[in-house]
């Protein structure tokens, strides 16, 4: 039988469950509600009895907009055959492993990394072999990745903003990989979730079209438009992976129900700005506090996390989160569960009001820390 964990992330959060009145820092899932243009369009696809089986590939005007959308932000130039509409991002990256590995193939992951890949590539049996950043700012050097590839290395996996840090990997890093990728002809999965929360132009492969074959885009509505229950994301690959990968999902899935897309469609008009002046008083808000505190913390170019640093605190991550928790009643997660034991996560894009008042107990937690210490 196959035997797979549960999630870490889920793991930890069922510690929160026992405790009351807890201030929750730990989910990845922005506070905005889902569009009401999104909702709207949605309930009426459902009146218009929009509820049966629809093509295994996708709704046609939600793939054409998804290719609109890729081109104008980030130029890259695909067909409709080249899309496939998914049960979500992870969908997406299970569906891409599961049509290109082989038994023997290794991926590598840069770390700290997001800890459903590990239990993707359980579920697949195939090796995960992480590339450490964190020596090089959390950006990506060249040798040190060379160094990792081995005859087995079949795909990279990158998240850029990075889960959890926040990172979004600078022109030169992206270039390294792409060195890597070609030099090897390798897979290259792009996990993008995360690139419309962000307060910088992301850097992309789009100029690379020599290894563009080689890229698979796995993108999602959860993140940029409040929509992670809605389980709704895509697929961009060579026409050969996207029809393996449509008859893996057609035999999961069948199809993605109908009216969902339907509404989605009407994402990509959806004005953003507002959400993102929000966002970054929010990161700005959080930055600065954990600053004051006397901690490490990357200023993330993107994503919903800040990853601050608790070497100095002399304990793992997992027995400080269970302390801030059992003592302050704040949740945050254990930087073990993203590879890293000497750091925590923290989703700053919650309400204000509970941003603040997380803060405010995280930071009386670490003034007593340091007067037991003195």
């Amino acid at each position: 039988m196959l035997k797979i964990k549960e999630s870490p992330i889920t793991s930890f959060k069922n510690l929160i469950k026992s405790k009351k009145n807890t201030i929750d820092l730990t989910i990845g899932e922005p506070y905005f509600k889902t569009p009401f243009i999104v909702k709207i369009k949605t309930c009426l696809s459902i009146l218009n009895n929009n509820t049966r089986y629809t093509s295994k590939q996708g709704n046609i005007k939600l793939i054409n907009e998804i290719l609109k959308y890729e081109y104008k932000f980030n130029n890259y130039k695909f067909n409709t055959d080249n899309v496939l509409i998914t049960n979500g991002s992870s969908s997406s990256i299970y569906l891409s492993l599961k049509t290109i590995l082989n038994s023997t193939d290794e991926v590598i992951v840069l770390s700290p990394a997001y800890p459903d890949y590990k239990q993707i590539l359980d579920i697949t049996n195939n090796k995960i072999v992480y590339f450490d950043t964190t020596p090089f700012n959390y950006q990506i050097d060249f040798n040190e990745l060379n160094n990792l590839i081995t005859k087995n290395t079949k795909c990279i996996i990158i998240n850029s903003p990075n889960n959890p840090t926040g990172v979004a990997y600078n022109i030169e890093s992206i270039n390294n990989v792409y060195k890597i990728v070609k030099k090897y002809n390798l897979y290259l999965i792009l996990d993008n979730c995360y690139e419309q929360l962000s307060r910088v132009q992301i850097p992309n492969f789009s100029k690379y079209l020599d290894i563009l074959n080689n890229i698979i885009i796995c993108g999602s509505f959860s993140k940029s438009y409040s929509m992670t229950g809605w389980r709704l994301g895509y697929l961009i690959g060579n026409k050969k992976i996207i029809k393996n990968a449509t008859l893996i999902n057609q035999a999961i899935n069948i199809c993605i129900p109908p009216f969902i897309q339907k509404g989605a469609t009407y994402c990509f008009s959806y004005n953003l700005n507002n959400r993102k002046r929000i966002y970054l008083k929010h990161l700005n808000y959080a930055y600065n506090k954990l600053i004051k505190m006397g901690l490490d913390v990357y200023k993330p170019e993107g994503a919903i996390y800040l990853f601050p640093s608790i070497k100095n605190y002399h304990t793992n991550s997992f027995s400080f989160c269970s302390e801030l928790l059992d003592n302050c009643g704040v949740a945050v997660l254990p930087g073990e569960i993203f590879n890293d034991d000497t750091h925590i996560r923290i989703n700053f894009l919650v309400s204000f009001k509970k941003l603040k008042k997380g803060l405010n107990l995280i930071e009386k937690y670490l003034d007593k820390i340091k007067k037991e210490q003195n």
